[in-house]
């Protein structure tokens, strides 16, 4: 899937030619789908003369929108959640760093030869 560009005449699901901003998604996708006719009854075509079908399959913002409610998606749940991750990878890797460090303390200490103790 990707933004549609160029603009399509028409919503696949609603219909609807929406407003200049509308915004649509191509979902690459191809069915067999009706002519549409104009007001008059006549097949429509679209300002570059060709026919106006359902054939590819393009949704305007609006039905995105209703799929997304209906899927119970919240995108501003998502984007915190999205964040806390971000943040949690974060100090994981500065945890890491700091297990390498006492590591190579570790390392690098000097053996110390300590006599053993007699029993008495």
């Amino acid at each position: 899937m990707r933004l549609a560009d160029p603009r399509p005449s028409l919503c696949t699901a609603c219909g609807n030619s929406g407003e200049q901003s509308t915004r649509y998604v191509d979902c690459e996708s191809v069915r067999e789908g009706p002519v549409v006719l104009d007001d008059t009854g006549q097949i429509a075509v679209d300002p570059h003369g060709a026919l106006v079908t359902f054939d590819d399959v393009f949704l305007c913002d609006g039905c995105v929108r209703a799929a997304a409610a209906l899927l119970e998606v919240k995108p501003e749940l998502h984007s915190r959640q999205l964040r806390e991750i971000k943040r949690l990878e974060l100090q994981v890797e500065l945890w890491k760093d700091y297990a390498r460090r006492q590591e190579q303390t570790l390392a690098s200490r000097p053996e110390i030869d300590v006599p053993k103790r007699r029993a008495a």
